[in-house]
């Protein structure tokens, strides 16, 4: 997460990218808080493995996976 932060706030020029950054951050805390930390194997298979896993989290017209 850390780095995800970093990332964004590095490429931040504008109060709206900020904002932007600020809501990105928000939406994967939220997601990985709540459907990664209660249903971890709902969620899609990352090629052979049984414990690895990926989250899809929608944010606009794009997202973030977390893996």
């Amino acid at each position: 997460m850390a780095q995800l932060t970093d990332f964004l706030l590095d490429r931040a020029q504008t109060v709206g990218d900020l904002e932007m950054a600020q809501a990105s951050i928000a939406a994967v805390q939220s997601a990985v808080g709540t459907q990664l930390a209660v249903t971890p194997y709902s969620l899609r298979k990352i090629g052979k493995s049984q414990t690895r896993r990926e989250l899809i989290v929608p944010l606009g017209a794009t997202g973030y996976i977390v893996l």
